[in-house]
């Protein structure tokens, strides 16, 4: 799993991971055994969910703990399409996950 969360915001993801890991010898004969190749797509809001303590799908329904501030429908609409992107994203692996 590539994960672009770990990126630098000005970097573009696949340039970032090419000579590091994609152009890797250990990478390369993972994939020659038939490894498949998972991006994790980068979430701009991660650190609302994650200093709320919540669940993806529970911030996408704005399902926030008493006290807390909304989540608003601009950031809900991009963890909704997060969460989208996520599913198709890992769809090839998805009989290997619980």
């Amino acid at each position: 799993m590539l994960n672009a969360a770990l990126v630098p915001r000005n970097r573009a993801e696949k340039a970032a991971f090419q000579s590091t890991v994609l152009e890797h010898p250990v990478f390369l004969k993972a994939l020659e055994r038939g490894a498949t190749v998972v991006w994790m797509p980068r979430l701009a809001v991660a650190h609302e969910v994650d200093a709320r303590r919540l669940t993806f799908t529970a911030a996408e329904d704005n399902k926030v703990k008493p006290a807390q501030p909304a989540i608003g429908p601009w950031n809900r609409q991009l963890i909704h399409n997060w969460l989208r992107e996520m599913e198709e994203n890992f769809a090839p692996v998805a009989h290997w996950l619980p």
